[in-house]
């Protein structure tokens, strides 16, 4: 199980994030809201007989002005997921972990995802 509370650091400013109840099957779930803006972060686990999954998930959710009326405000959200699916034998921890870190690594250097979200293929 993750600490409690998790730690995320958001545009320079840190964020704690307290473990809520109830969690999702298998997994953990932190959240925050502070200042009309809700944060949380989502863990699971699940095990098959052929594969295991990791999946963390990050959602972010606001209030902005809604554009089709000054008056009124309307809550817009994003969502962040990184997913790993493995065999259930075949590699060790220390491999995905190290293939993980290699591919996060490679979007962040690379320029990847600046490309990705402003919509490249």
């Amino acid at each position: 199980m993750l600490a409690d509370p998790q730690t995320i650091t958001l545009q320079s400013s840190s964020r704690n994030l307290p473990r809520t109840m109830p969690s999702p099957p298998s997994g953990s779930a932190y959240r925050l809201t502070a200042d009309s803006t809700e944060f949380e972060v989502l863990v699971t686990s699940t095990e098959g007989a052929t594969r295991r999954r990791r999946q963390i998930r990050f959602n972010h959710r606001k209030f902005v002005e809604d554009p089709l009326s000054n008056v009124n405000n309307i809550q817009v959200s994003s969502s962040y997921v990184f997913y790993i699916d493995m065999p259930a034998v075949g590699y060790t921890d220390a491999e995905v972990t190290n293939l993980a870190a290699d591919f996060v690594n490679y979007l962040d250097t690379s320029g990847l995802l600046t490309k990705i979200v402003a919509g490249e293929t």
